[in-house]
């Protein structure tokens, strides 16, 4: 009788590679063939037809079974029978190699085990990152607490310091603290979405600035600020470049970068106007160039008319010194406020105002999420938007908000909004046309194939025409050859013949224009205006735009080597130019690509909050000090306010800005005696005189008018005497 044969599946791999032929027709799958059943009555013999298909080999195939692919050598071929231990061997064999790969299943099974725990921690990608982060974030926290406790400084006081803080008890405590915040900064990181996996990067980051930031608090340390600055950027570099991608950074939403600059922006005006009102009532505002603005906005309060005495030590109208026509706009605000205080809340409003246009451009050229940030940051803790706000007050401080605003109206090109600020600009003061000559060459080149190319040229021109006729009418009717004399001396041989001598001057002799553009004064200048900027005006092939840099050249470098205000970070002189180098700025990296766009942004933001921080946040002395001596300022304030306000008043400089609301006040300084004489000018003219007890002014003056039988009218020991005209009132 004929039996059924049972037939096991090989391995489709063995048996496709004895019979490639098969791997087409029958592709088996790894499992048992259901069994077949073949007819009883075929003989056991029977010959297979000679034209059959050869599906297995003819060794196996009248077999009882085919054999399993693990029986298999590795050509495919059945093992040879051995001696009849066979079977013993085989096993003990079959035995040894299960041990074995036991025992390397095991050790492999380890090795991933720690692999995958050290991945699902993003370690070792992550060590250093974190370390940096809970190194920085732990040695912030060591300076806070030992300028507290002890009032040492890591810099000036690093001895007492690393005393302190090198004992053993402290170096185990910040051991252990850097070990438990590290598991506690791996295991928060890892418990946070994927979406999160920024955190290490953007901790580091943030880490790094709070050190920075105890480090430089109010330190007014430029070399110190630029040598952390450096440092600083690069280890927020190697973080940014740590992340595994920008794109969580670009995805923030701009309403979210719009209030966090919006809050930045709140707290540094804050900072200005409380700082600035601080040092005013600190008796630090000096009547140039402070008392002088009091006394001409009350002028114009009262009769639209800029006149002022405290100026020239004459009546004279402002406008016959500045043409700063702007000043109209902040009279209904004077009037309304009745307060000297109202021109420095203006004036911090005004400088720091700039950052909404600077914001809006920024999203209008594509910056997203922090580099959105980092590129206003750069405008809001900028020193040279900051720092020239404590230099009393000036009519520059409209630059800012109006240079700002006019650069967005060129950027959603409205030439009637583009005209409106142009013209707001020039009234500023008479050489701030300049600005919309630079700005209407560089659009002339930058808007090729556009109608804003046309109105640029065309506010060059206009603007270059007023420049010339108001410069012109003050040298015929005021103070013009005056400043132009102060302002460009050293490119003048006649300064009578004012703006025009020093045009034909400079382009006669060029050699001796580019002589004066670096000296020590405006080389420290030049790099407190360009570190926090990373040079970034410099980076472009496009020559037309360094039209944008002629400003601060002329404004700052040329005029700064004669007239060192003007090439000192302090002063207002800086308030334009700094804004035409924030839109070269965000130009240039819009041209350097989408992560360098991306990253400088940040770096730039960054540079400048550790400027800020470094040298104008220690004005907040104005604030604690007037605040320890409040009552003895207050004091002062209402002896002075004891003087009638129909009185003529001649007092020294830093009492003027208190008193100046008046008819008649008048700036008393040395000028105004002769010591060899030891009188005093037109003495008889003034029916008070202010001055300081204890200066070698008011030693000088108070004899000479003790005996001309003069009256100590109020007195606050040590700190302001009030002398009347015996004469006073005048009949």
């Amino acid at each position: 009788m004929a039996r059924k044969k049972k037939r096991t599946a090989a391995k489709p791999a063995v048996q496709n590679a004895d019979h490639p032929e098969l791997k087409e027709k029958h592709p088996l799958p790894d499992e048992e063939l259901p069994d077949a059943d073949f007819p009883e009555d075929v003989p056991e013999t029977a010959d297979e037809p000679e034209d059959a298909p050869a599906e297995y080999p003819e060794d196996n195939r009248n077999d009882d079974y085919l054999p399993d692919a693990d029986d298999l050598t590795e050509d495919g071929a059945e093992p040879e029978a051995d001696e009849p231990n066979a079977e013993k061997d085989s096993a003990a064999a079959d035995s040894d190699s299960d041990e074995a790969p036991q025992e390397q299943y095991t050790m492999r099974t380890l090795v991933t085990n720690v692999k995958g725990l050290l991945a699902r921690y993003q370690l070792p990608d992550m060590l250093l990152p974190r370390l940096l982060t809970l190194y920085f974030l732990l040695s912030g926290c060591w300076i806070v607490y030992f300028k507290h406790k002890h009032q040492f400084n890591p810099i000036s006081n690093w001895r007492d310091f690393a005393v302190n803080v090198g004992g053993a008890g402290i170096i185990i405590s910040f051991a252990v603290a850097l070990l438990a915040g590290f598991l506690a900064l791996s295991c928060f990181t890892n418990i946070l979405p994927k979406k999160w996996q920024i955190a290490d990067q953007s901790l580091g980051i943030l880490s790094i600035l709070f050190f920075d930031c105890c480090m430089l608090w109010r330190a007014n340390n430029f070399f110190l600020v630029t040598g952390t600055t450096f440092v600083t950027l690069v280890f927020i570099y190697y973080l940014i470049n740590k992340l595994p991608s920008r794109k969580p950074y670009e995805q923030v939403p701009w309403t979210f970068s719009g209030l966090i600059c919006l809050g930045a922006l709140a707290l540094v005006t804050y900072f200005i106007i409380r700082g600035t009102v601080a040092k005013h009532r600190l008796f630090g505002t000096a009547c140039h160039d402070f008392g002088l603005f009091v006394q001409m906005f009350y002028s114009l309060s009262h009769s639209l008319s800029p006149m002022t005495t405290a100026e020239r030590d004459t009546l004279v109208s402002h406008f016959h010194v500045h043409a700063s026509y702007i000043y109209y706009l902040l009279v209904p605000f004077y009037k309304i406020f009745k307060s000297e205080t109202v021109l420095l809340w203006a004036q911090g409003i005004l400088a720091a105002g700039g950052a909404v246009p600077m914001f809006l451009i920024a999203k209008r050229r594509n910056f997203k999420g922090i580099a959105l940030i980092g590129i206003t940051f750069m405008y809001i803790f900028s020193i040279a938007i900051v720092s020239p706000c404590f230099y009393d007050f000036h009519e520059n401080a409209f630059l800012p908000t109006l240079l700002m605003w006019f650069f967005y109206a060129i950027e959603l090109e409205k030439p009637v909004f583009s005209w409106i600020m142009a013209a707001l600009v020039c009234i500023v003061k008479e050489d701030a046309p300049l600005y919309i000559i630079c700005i209407g060459l560089f659009l002339f080149f930058e808007k090729k194939g556009r109608k804003m190319r046309w109105h640029g040229i065309a506010m060059t021109f206009v603007s270059g025409v007023y420049m010339l006729l108001i410069t012109k009418w003050l040298s015929e009717h005021g103070d013009g050859n005056m400043m132009a004399s102060i302002r460009f001396g050293l490119l003048m041989v006649n300064s009578e013949k004012g703006l025009g001598e020093v045009i034909k001057n400079t382009l006669l002799d060029p050699a001796y224009f580019f002589s004066l553009l670096i000296h020590e004064d405006t080389l420290n200048f030049f790099m407190q205006t360009m570190l926090p900027l990373l040079f970034l005006p410099f980076l472009t092939k496009k020559l037309h735009r360094f039209w944008l840099m002629v400003p601060m050249i002329v404004m700052n470098l040329v005029i700064g080597a004669g007239y060192h205000y003007a090439a000192d970070m302090e002063f207002h002189y800086v308030f334009g130019p700094i804004c035409l180098l924030f839109y070269m700025s965000m130009l240039n990296l819009e041209d350097l690509g989408e992560q360098k766009k991306h990253d400088l942004a940040i770096l730039a933001g960054s540079a400048a909050i550790l400027f800020f921080v470094g040298m104008p946040l220690h004005y907040w002395d104005n604030v604690e000090t007037y605040a320890a001596n409040k009552s003895a300022f207050q004091a002062v304030e209402d002896a002075l306010d004891t003087i009638p306000r129909d009185a003529s008043v001649s007092a020294t400089p830093f009492y003027v800005g208190h008193i100046a609301e008046r008819d008649e006040i008048y700036l008393y300084d040395m000028n105004d005696v002769d010591e060899a004489a030891q009188t005093i000018n037109d003495m008889d003219s003034f029916d008070f005189f202010v001055f300081g007890p204890n200066t070698d002014i008011g030693n000088f003056t108070a004899p000479i008018l003790e005996r001309n039988r003069w009256e100590v009218f109020a007195e606050v020991p040590e700190r302001v005497i009030i002398y009347k005209n015996p004469n006073y009132p005048r009949g």
